[in-house]
């Protein structure tokens, strides 16, 4: 369902970022609205006349036969996770291009081997203003690659971590959440994501100051009916470390709606967790006994905020989950042979010596600047093919701003295979004559397998 507004006018600045806020908002609820099979909600961010074109080639759809086919098909779990996001506004019309991620968990009964298959592309979606509502008029869909990976986990995974059902009810108060686009909700809306983004890092690098500065004193965490106390969760993220090479919380899809002191959010999870050898759930330690395994996981974060004196209290994270695979992690064996090229899971990790003191927004001209950071650093090595941007930690001082990207990178082999590799990129990104640029990348690789093209299968 459309998001419902109140429209402020206030000043040119205001107007823009708010037109560009809920251009973001319709393309990421769409995508919200698919693991909840939320086909009514969906419908609405497009216009009545609107088409979809492209993959398979020639494909031409109404927004009905679209919505019916991302919502009906025969799966048990389902995410669309939305990268790379850029938007060209020009008045009241615009083009809102993207990446996206888009990962199905089969259901058992209709596909007794289960394999977890995974499809990355772009939109390049039209975007008009209707009624005071922005609306999808075309959508165009190009296919870059597709993988497959085995799903046999899933139901464990599900048991532990909720099911959409169990949350369906929150999701649906962030879609209609009534909020003021006014100057301080823009502003509480750009530290809010700020501070996901952080504490996705802080899980990576064991930063444990990360979640007391961020949590609640009474935070609670929610795995479907198991709920732990904020603090049992930091342990919980410690006590891995030495079996895991690399994890990332990879974070995109962020959507929140603030009313007051308290604010509402959702948020997308591409996670990743490399196990060394010997360690890892059953079916990566036995099918992977001697090189390790990976682990892929689509999560969905249902989180509660608190405004406190100092800014943003996180005081509930559910954690719902959507979909698993396993992957072959052969390809690690080039990173355990040079330690030196990879980073690290503690504060010693090269990012913590770049970073620049943690900033928030504070007016409208800082929200902007998180935007032409953040646009910036998709437009940066914008010739490489396949190259997803997500958790993005910003650092501003000035002119200069350092942000740590996490990056997920696709090259599709001769023999018809996908190598994927994951890491971060530490970026510097100054201010030159009213527009950010970035002047330098420093690449920190953290995991990487080859998997096979599921569109031959």
């Amino acid at each position: 369902m459309q998001p419902k507004t109140v429209i402020d006018d206030s000043a040119p600045l205001l107007s823009t970022l708010r037109d560009r806020l809920q251009i973001r908002d319709v393309i990421l609820r769409a995508a919200m609205a698919i693991p909840t099979r939320d086909a009514a909600s969906l419908l609405t961010f497009f216009a009545e006349d609107a088409r979809v074109l492209g993959y398979p080639e020639g494909l031409e759809l109404s927004p009905g036969e679209y919505v019916s086919s991302v919502t009906g098909a025969e799966w048990d779990g389902r995410q669309q996770v939305i990268t790379n996001l850029e938007i060209d506004l020009d008045g009241d019309v615009a083009i809102a291009s993207s990446m996206f991620i888009d990962t199905i968990a089969p259901d058992p009964a209709h596909r007794p081997v289960p394999t977890t298959t995974m499809t990355a592309g772009r939109f390049v979606d039209r975007v008009a203003r209707i009624d005071d509502e922005w609306r999808i008029t075309q959508r165009q869909i190009e296919v870059d690659w597709a993988v497959a990976g085995d799903a046999e986990i899933l139901g464990q995974f599900r048991a532990a971590g909720g099911t959409t059902a169990d949350v369906l009810e929150r999701e649906q108060a962030i879609a209609e959440q009534r909020t003021a686009l006014d100057e301080q909700s823009l502003i509480d809306r750009q530290n809010i994501a700020d501070q996901i983004a952080r504490l996705a890092r802080g899980v990576d690098r064991l930063d444990l100051d990360v979640f007391t500065t961020h949590f609640d004193d009474s935070m609670t965490m929610a795995f479907g009916s198991i709920e732990v106390p904020g603090s049992t969760f930091v342990g919980m993220s410690s006590g891995d470390a030495p079996n895991r090479y690399a994890t990332q919380h990879a974070v995109s899809n962020v959507v929140i709606a603030v009313d007051g002191d308290e604010a509402l959010s959702s948020t997308h999870l591409f996670g990743v967790i490399s196990y060394r050898p010997g360690f890892g759930p059953a079916f990566i330690k036995e099918r992977n006994s001697a090189t390790g395994g990976l682990l892929f996981s689509g999560c969905r974060y249902l989180d509660r905020w608190q405004r406190v004196t100092g800014g943003w209290r996180l005081v509930r994270r559910d954690l719902v989950q959507e979909w698993t695979g396993r992957f072959d992690n052969t390809a690690m064996a080039d990173f355990a042979a040079s330690p030196a090229s990879v980073g690290t899971r503690d504060l010693g990790d090269p990012s913590y010596g770049a970073l620049l003191p943690v900033t928030q927004a504070g007016d409208l001209s800082a929200v902007a600047d998180r935007e032409s950071i953040a646009e910036a650093i998709i437009k940066a090595e914008a010739g490489a093919a396949a190259r997803h941007v997500l958790t993005q930690t910003i650092t501003v001082a000035g002119s200069r701003a350092i942000v740590e990207a996490y990056r997920l990178f696709a090259r599709v082999g001769n023999d018809g295979n996908v190598r994927l590799e994951g890491g971060r990129e530490l970026l510097t990104v100054v201010n030159s004559d009213g527009s950010w640029r970035v002047t330098d990348i420093t690449l920190i690789p953290e995991w990487r397998t080859v998997a096979p093209d599921a569109r031959r299968d």
